[in-house]
């Protein structure tokens, strides 16, 4: 994803950046993107928000332009319901769980397809069409997999 993103900011005349949030589940993990950041020299771009609380979750999904999750192994994806929920263009690897979870509202990459992410960004950046259509597509699935837990007024997941 760093790469990926570098790629895209590097070709991109506005200034994006991209927000980790979750757990440091592996402090060496962390610390090599650290160093890989700084090796890619886009330290000033990226943020690692940590884990947060729940509640701040929606305000995250609002300031964001699009979701991306390049896991290489999934179960059941909270987080893509969440950014479906959110009105987001939701890009996630190709796996049997997203697909199942998301269906025809997000877009997909292979795993570990660097050059495919980057083609699907750029695609969501500039193409209105294609970050729009699965939008509404997003916001349905999400009634779905959790129905009577989300605000259909606001598109935020609530309890």
């Amino acid at each position: 994803m760093i790469r990926a993103f570098k790629h895209v900011v590097s070709t991109q005349s506005i200034n994006y950046r991209l927000v980790i949030a979750g757990p440091v589940a592996e402090p060496p993990y962390h610390r090599s993107l650290e160093l890989l950041l700084r090796q890619e020299g886009i330290v000033d771009r990226v943020t690692f928000w940590g884990e947060l609380p729940y509640s701040a979750m929606p305000g995250l999904y609002r300031s964001a332009e699009l979701f991306v999750l390049p896991s290489l192994v999934e179960t059941f994806g909270h987080p893509l319901v969440e950014a479906m929920a959110s009105g987001l263009p939701v890009i996630t690897t190709d796996l049997p769980a997203s697909r199942e979870i998301c269906g025809d509202a997000a877009l997909y990459f292979r795993p570990g397809d660097e050059a495919e992410l980057v083609d699907k960004i750029h695609l969501v950046l500039k193409d209105t069409e294609t970050r729009d259509a699965p939008r509404a597509a997003g916001l349905g699935r999400a009634l779905v997999r959790i129905p009577g837990k989300l605000s259909t007024d606001s598109g935020e997941v609530v309890h």
